[in-house]
C-alpha cells in the first residue's frame, strides 16, 4: 500500500521527462516505401521538370540568335550537348543556323546530312534553308531537286505563292537565260496588297530592277503609303534609282533599323560624312550590333579622325573567325592612330600568333610605324629589315636612310604634311601656265669686268679720245 504513491511520482516524473525532451528532439518518422503509382508520378514530374529546362534553353538560344549574339546561343547549345530526348532536332536545327549566318555554309550541310533531320514532318522548319545554303556554294543541282521537295513540303503552309523563292531558284538554277523583265511584265503593282506586294517590291531591288515598277507607284492608294513596311520599301527602290529627295520623304517619318541606316546611306550619298555618322550611331541605339550600321561607323570614324570610337566599333564587329587577321589589322591601324602603344603592341603580338610569325607586308608597316612613334630604333631597324628583304620598296629605302641619319626614328617622326598641298598630276601637265621671264642673280657686273682688263692691257687708246 505504501509503494503505491512512490510509484505513482515515479510515474509521472518520468511522463513529465518524456514531455520535456520531446520539445527539444523530433521524434523518429518512418518512411513509408512509394508504391507504384507514386513512382509513377515522380518520374514524370522530373520529366517535366527536364522538358521545362530544354524548352527554356531552346527559347533563351533562340533569343539570342535573333538578336545577332551567336556566341551566347552556341554556348547554350552546348551545354545542351545535343541530348536525344524531343529537343534535339531543334538544338540541331539552330546551330545550322548559327553556322548559316557565320558563313559556315559546310558544317551547315553537314548538320542537314545528318540522319537525325530527315524526318518528313521535320523538313518544313529547315529546308527552305538548305536549299539557300546549297546554292551559295555552287551545288546546282541538288538545289534543284532539294527544292522540289521542299517545296511540296512547305507550300501548304506558306501564306503565299513562293513567288520569291521561285524566281530565286529559277535564276541561279536554270541553264535558260531568264529575263527579270518577264516577272514584272503584265502586273500592275498598284493592285496587289500584303505579302504579295512585299514581294514584288523586294524583288524589284533584288534584281535591281526598280525602273519596272516605279512608274506604277503614283497609283498607290492611301492605305499602302500608310504602311510603315511599304513605304520603306518604296523609299528604297526610289534610293536604288538615286532619287534621294523622294526617298527621304518616305523614310523621313520612320524610325525602325532599316529606315535609320537607309537614311544615313542617302545622307552618305550626299557627302555629308558627319551628319551619316550621327545617323548611323542612332541607327546602332535601335540594335547595338547592327552589321550595316557598324560597317560605315568604321570607314566613317577613320575619315572623321574619331579613332577611339572607331576602335570600340571595331570590337563590336562580329565576323567570321577566318577573317580575324583583316579584324585585327584594321584595329591595328587605328590604335596607331589613337597614339595606344600599349593596345597595339597586344594586337601585333596576336596577329604574330594568327598568323605564326609568318607576318603580311602589312603588320612589318604597322610594327615600323610604332617603332617611328615610339621613337625605337632598334625596332625600327630589324622592322624595315625583315621588310625589305619581303621586297617592299618603302623599307628598303627606310632602311638605306636608317645608316645616313643618327636618330633617324625621332628625325622621321618630325610632324609635316606627307604631300605637297598639289600633287604631279597628270591634269597639272595640261594646264595653261603663266609665263615668267628667267631671272639671273648678278654677283659681278660684266662691265666692271671689262674696264678691269681694259687697264691692265689697254685695249682702248684712251690718248685719242679728245680729237674723237
Amino acid at each position: 500500500m505504501n509503494g503505491r504513491p512512490i510509484k505513482y511520482c515515479l510515474g509521472t516524473l518520468l511522463a513529465l521527462l518524456i514531455m520535456q525532451t520531446g520539445h527539444t528532439q523530433s521524434r523518429f518518422e518512418y518512411d513509408y516505401p512509394a508504391g507504384d503509382t507514386e513512382l509513377n508520378q515522380n518520374n514524370r514530374v522530373k520529366q517535366s521538370l527536364k522538358m521545362y529546362e530544354s524548352i527554356e534553353l531552346l527559347q533563351s538560344a533562340k533569343f539570342f540568335i535573333i538578336n545577332g549574339e551567336l556566341e551566347k546561343a552556341k554556348i547554350l547549345l552546348k551545354e545542351a550537348t545535343l541530348t536525344s530526348d524531343f529537343s534535339k532536332k531543334t538544338q540541331l536545327r539552330y546551330l545550322a543556323i548559327i553556322h548559316f549566318i557565320e558563313g559556315n555554309y559546310k558544317l551547315a550541310e553537314d548538320i542537314f546530312k545528318r540522319n537525325d533531320m530527315q524526318e518528313y514532318t521535320s523538313k518544313s522548319r529547315y529546308c527552305a534553308m538548305e536549299v539557300l545554303n546549297l546554292l551559295i556554294i555552287g551545288k546546282l543541282p541538288q538545289a534543284r531537286q532539294q527544292y522540289k521537295d521542299c517545296r511540296e513540303v512547305i507550300l501548304p503552309k506558306a501564306e503565299n505563292n513562293l513567288l520569291w523563292f521561285d524566281t530565286l531558284v529559277a535564276l541561279k538554277t536554270t541553264s535558260e537565260k531568264t529575263n527579270p523583265d518577264d516577272i514584272f511584265n503584265g502586273v500592275f503593282i498598284e493592285n496587289l496588297s500584303g505579302d504579295n506586294l512585299r514581294i514584288y517590291l523586294k524583288l524589284a531591288l533584288y534584281l535591281n530592277k526598280q525602273n519596272s515598277i516605279i512608274p506604277r507607284f503614283k497609283y498607290f492608294s492611301a492605305n499602302t503609303l500608310s504602311d510603315p513596311l511599304f513605304r520603306e520599301l518604296i523609299g528604297m527602290n526610289y534610293f536604288r534609282n538615286i532619287d534621294l529627295v523622294k526617298a527621304y520623304q518616305l523614310l523621313e517619318n520612320s524610325s525602325d533599323l532599316n529606315a535609320e541606316v537607309f537614311k544615313g546611306n542617302i545622307l552618305l550619298l550626299q557627302e555629308k560624312y558627319a551628319a551619316a555618322y550621327a545617323q548611323f550611331k542612332l541607327a546602332l541605339l535601335k540594335k547595338y550590333n547592327s552589321v550595316n550600321a557598324i560597317e560605315r561607323l568604321i570607314p566613317l570614324s577613320w575619315k572623321l579622325d574619331q579613332f577611339n570610337e572607331g576602335i570600340s566599333f571595331i570590337k563590336q564587329h562580329k565576323i567570321n573567325k577566318n577573317k580575324n587577321f583583316e579584324k585585327l589589322s584594321i584595329k591595328a591601324a587605328f590604335l596607331i592612330m589613337d597614339n595606344k602603344k600599349k593596345d597595339l603592341d597586344k594586337t601585333l603580338r596576336q596577329i604574330e600568333k594568327l598568323t605564326r610569325k609568318g607576318n603580311p607586308i602589312e603588320v612589318n608597316q604597322f610594327k615600323t610605324l610604332n617603332a617611328i612613334y615610339g621613337k625605337n630604333n632598334i625596332d625600327l631597324e630589324e622592322n624595315t629589315y625583315k621588310a625589305c628583304l619581303k621586297n617592299d620598296g618603302l623599307h628598303c629605302w627606310l632602311l638605306l636612310n636608317l645608316h645616313h641619319f643618327d636618330e633617324a626614328a625621332e628625325l622621321f617622326s618630325i610632324p609635316r604634311p606627307l604631300h605637297p598641298k598639289k600633287l604631279n598630276s597628270l591634269e597639272s601637265l595640261f594646264e595653261k601656265q603663266e609665263k615668267k621671264p628667267l631671272s639671273e642673280e648678278v654677283f659681278v657686273n660684266q662691265q666692271d669686268v671689262e674696264e678691269l682688263d681694259n687697264e691692265l692691257i689697254d685695249l682702248i687708246d684712251t690718248s685719242n679720245s679728245n680729237a674723237i
